[in-house]
């Protein structure tokens, strides 16, 4: 095993030694110390809630003792404030290290109170009469904290029962007694005494110290103070400093500084035979590998040692790599091109197909209307000339000759279509605003389809740009897309109509149409939408709509050019047409038209 890997293994293994083992005494340092932090802080809390505890027992046995006596309900029944001020006195607070004593009678009315020299603002301090009405209705005693100009005041109560009545169960409340104690800063100079710390009394809403734990030996903990209703009143923070804490950080203090001097002796020994034999080569092949330069290796090539070795090996990586790299690009910019053209191609294939196939209908569509338009004058020349001669009274023929003239005007009907789809007419183009046309086409519309449980939302923006159209073709559009709107709601539904405009930020071919001949992206264009809640269209016949005479309404539902026509128009506008729809939940078609430049 030569030297570098007996240093590097060296190395490795010392520094996974000192690492797991300083990890390990820091940890237990860190446990010791949150241990003895813990045990200190809750030592400290609960010796301060002991405190607390056994000072409030004299009032607890003041309210106790005095609420469990016969004169006390003569007293409330008679009013003798004579009795009250010759057993309620201040020797009674003084022997309870009470501040003030209230007598409630049984309707809520204070009937006698006293207080303690200095502390005579407490005689008028009373308790809400809404509030002592609820105060005694699951328990017999309260206990609850209370602001007053004096500072912080403790307050324990208790209803007013006889002596037959121990458990104060047998008997309705006779009256109601309070007494009360005020924390004042010699009461909280005391308790801070006995504790050793300081104590202050705050605002519930002030946020509460939070003691860092061991990262100093400072403790906070405190202790919220309710009111009468439950709610904070006061906060009691309490800071006590940890001499155990301070005892354990200075003892922990050196007894890293002594792992650390010995870390460091080790580490300057290590490091010096690493500089000067590993350090430096491997610093050279680091930078050549990041700049991708075996230039910065030329001093090693001719090195006998590993180092020799690798760095010959990543010179001879970066050629093959710049080779490799170089023929894969090139590979893919062959494959892009071959997919560009393969697309260019298939959509040219495609625009071919759909033009031969218009060419087509459209020759066949001109020629069987030439041929039938004359046989079917002929026929209705006949109708007419039977409507002459044949008498009045046979009503049968004449219906039958009527249903006859209505067929013939069905079929020139037809013809007119298809002729319209047959011949490319000169459009009559204006700046005309799309809005206006859509109002126009939707009223024709809904005088064929009164019906109140179909509902038309307009989201019309006023004031969307005019597009450049015949105003007569523009309506056909419209016309034959609203029709088919209203008629594939069977029951109830919606039918929505937006515009708006917008740059375009994608091109979106339409129905036989590349969108990218007429439109560019960054282009802003008007859009119309026009979407409805009806049955919608399956997914195998949504391509064939437009298709020449594809309909799904049966014989008598037209011949199916309605769409067809509509996207011829639209290809004259140099537009766009698409349609998106979902089986059983509705079709939305929308129309991209070119923004009319003034």
């Amino acid at each position: 095993m030569k030297v570098q890997r007996k240093i590097i293994l060296l190395l490795v293994l010392l520094s996974a030694i000192f690492i797991a083992g300083r990890y390990l005494y820091q940890l237990s340092e860190n446990k010791k110390a949150e241990l003895i932090f813990k045990e200190d802080r809750d030592e400290k809390n609960t010796y301060l809630s002991k405190i607390v505890e056994l000072k409030g027992l004299n009032l607890q046995a003041l309210a106790f003792d005095y609420t469990y006596w016969d004169e006390m309900v003569n007293f409330i029944r008679s009013s003798d404030l004579v009795w009250a001020r010759k057993m309620l006195t201040d020797n009674v607070l003084d022997t309870y290290q009470a501040d003030a004593i209230w007598v409630y009678k049984t309707d809520l009315s204070l009937l006698y109170s006293v207080a303690g020299e200095g502390d005579a603002s407490l005689k008028e301090f009373s308790i809400p009469k809404d509030v002592l009405a609820g105060m005694f209705l699951k328990e017999r005693f309260s206990h609850f904290f209370v602001n007053t100009t004096l500072g912080l005041l403790e307050v324990r109560g208790a209803t007013v029962h006889p002596s037959s009545d121990p458990k104060r169960e047998t008997t309705l409340p006779q009256g109601y007694f309070f007494t009360g104690r005020l924390w004042s800063k010699g009461y909280l100079a005391e308790l801070a005494n006995l504790i050793g710390g300081k104590i202050e009394v705050v605002r519930p809403e002030q946020a509460p110290p939070v003691s860092r734990g061991i990262l100093e030996s400072t403790m906070f903990f405190s202790r919220e103070f309710n009111d009468w209703s439950g709610e904070p009143v006061a906060r009691l923070n309490v800071r006590v400093e940890s001499k155990k804490i301070e005892a354990f950080k200075s003892f922990s203090k050196n007894t890293v500084i002594l792992f650390i001097l010995f870390l460091a002796s080790i580490l300057f020994v290590v490091m010096s035979v690493l500089i000067t034999s590993v350090n430096i080569p491997l610093a050279m092949i680091s930078r050549a590998l990041k700049t991708e330069d075996s230039g910065k290796l030329r001093s090693l090539e001719n090195d006998t040692s590993e180092f020799g070795d690798i760095s010959r090996l990543i010179a001879r990586f970066f050629r093959q790599k710049g080779e490799l790299v170089k023929e894969v690009q090139e590979r893919r910019e062959a494959e892009k091109k071959l997919q560009e053209s393969y697309a260019r191609l298939k959509e040219a294939q495609e625009q071919l197909i759909q033009a031969e196939k218009l060419n087509a209908v459209g020759q066949l569509a001109s020629g069987v209307a030439h041929e039938v338009r004359n046989p079917l004058g002929i026929i209705l020349q006949g109708v007419n000339y039977l409507e002459q001669k044949i008498p009045a009274e046979q009503r049968d023929t004449f219906e039958t000759l009527a249903m006859i003239k209505e067929s013939v005007g069905r079929a020139d009907k037809i013809i007119n279509t298809l002729l319209d789809f047959s011949k490319s007419k000169r459009l009559n183009l204006e700046p005309e605003n799309i809005n206006s046309i859509l109002e126009t086409s939707l009223n024709l519309v809904k005088t064929r389809f009164k019906s109140d449980k179909i509902a038309v939302v307009k989201e019309m923006n006023k004031d969307v740009p005019d597009v450049l159209a015949d105003k007569n073709k523009m309506e056909q559009v419209f016309i034959n897309i609203l029709l088919n709107a209203f008629q594939a709601i069977e029951d109830t539904g919606r039918i929505t109509i937006r515009t708006y405009d917008k740059k375009l930020g994608e091109i979106k071919n339409g129905i036989g149409k590349r969108a990218s001949d007429n439109f560019r992206i960054g282009e802003t264009a008007v859009i119309v939408e026009i979407e409805d809640t009806g049955s919608g269209i399956p997914e195998e016949t949504l391509n064939k709509i437009f298709d020449p005479f594809f309909t799904t309404k049966g014989p008598l539902g037209g011949a199916g050019l309605g769409l067809s026509v509509s996207r011829n128009i639209i290809h004259m506008h140099r537009g766009v047409i698409y349609v998106e729809s979902v089986s059983g939940k509705g079709t939305r078609i929308t129309l991209v038209l070119k923004i009319a430049r003034r």
